[in-house]
C-alpha cells in the first residue's frame, strides 16, 4: 500500500521483534486485534518521544483478546462492537471515504464505537500524536480510501519522500533503499502500462523509461544523480 499507492518507503516490524522498531516518524498499527504488552509499551514510548501513530480498529485487546485499559488510558474510550454493515461512509478530517467490507468481513470483524459514534479522533500523547480510526481500515476492500488516510498521516508526521513520481497506476512498484552515497531502486510491473518516470529527491535527477509488463528492473543512483549501474532498464 505505502509503496504502490503512496510512493513512500516503509519497513515492517513484528510484535515479537519490537526491539527493531527504531525511531520512525510515523508508526502504522493496522487493525491490531491482539497485541503484546511489550510491543504496545514500545510503540507508546516512541509516540511520547514525538512519533505519529495511526491506529485503525479495536486495539485494546491482549494476545488472548482480553480487554486492557490501553485505549482508555490514552483518552480514547471505546466499546468493541460487531462490524455488521458492508458499506460505510467513513467520516474523518477529509472528505467522507467509501469503505466496503465484503466476503466474511461483516461476519468476523469488529469495530470500535467511540462516544457520539465518531469514525475518527486525534489525541496528543507526549510530544507525539495518535490518529485513530474506529473502523479497521486495512481490512476494507477499497485501497484508495486507505491510501488517502495514509497520505494524511504521512503529512502529519512530516515524512519526506525519497522520490517523487507522477505515476498513479498501483500496478507499478518503485521500491527505494537508501545507501550512504547512493539509492537502489527496485522497479516491478504488474500492469500493461509500460511508461515510468520518477525523480530522485536527493540528487534532483529524473529517470524515465519503459518497464515491460510482468518484468522488473534495478537502478543504482548515485547521490549526484549518476546511474552507477542498472539491470533491465530501458531509458528514454
Amino acid at each position: 500500500m505505502l509503496y504502490n499507492h503512496n510512493h513512500v518507503a516503509a519497513y515492517a516490524v513484528g510484535e515479537y521483534q519490537i526491539d527493531t522498531l527504531g525511531t520512525p516518524r510515523l508508526i502504522i498499527l493496522p487493525s491490531a486485534y491482539g497485541l503484546t504488552e511489550q510491543a504496545w509499551n514500545a510503540i507508546e514510548a516512541r509516540v511520547r518521544e514525538g512519533a505519529v501513530l495511526l491506529i485503525s480498529g479495536p486495539f485494546a485487546g491482549d494476545p488472548h483478546l482480553h480487554s486492557t485499559r490501553r485505549a482508555a488510558d490514552l483518552g480514547i474510550p471505546y466499546e468493541t462492537a460487531p462490524l455488521e454493515l458492508r458499506e460505510h461512509a467513513f467520516r474523518w478530517v477529509g472528505n467522507p471515504l467509501a469503505l466496503t467490507y465484503g466476503g466474511m468481513g461483516t461476519t468476523v470483524l469488529g469495530q470500535a464505537e467511540l462516544p457520539g459514534h465518531q469514525d475518527w479522533t486525534e489525541q496528543p500523547l507526549g510530544k507525539g500524536r495518535i490518529l485513530f480510526s474506529a473502523l479497521p481500515l486495512e481490512l476494507n476492500d477499497r485501497l484508495d480510501a486507505v491510501a488517502s488516510v495514509y497520505a494524511y498521516a504521512l503529512k502529519a508526521a512530516g515524512v519526506e519522500p525519497i522520490y517523487t513520481t507522477t505515476v498513479k497506476n498501483p500496478g507499478i512498484l518503485i521500491c527505494p533503499t537508501t545507501l550512504p552515497h547512493a539509492t537502489l531502486y527496485v522497479l516491478a510491473s504488474e500492469t500493461n502500462d509500460t511508461e515510468l518516470s520518477f525523480r530522485d529527491v536527493r540528487s534532483g535527477k529524473t529517470f524515465s523509461g519503459k518497464l515491460e509488463p510482468g518484468h522488473a528492473s534495478l537502478l543504482l543512483v548515485g547521490e549526484d544523480g549518476s546511474l552507477i549501474a542498472s539491470y533491465r532498464w530501458e531509458s528514454h
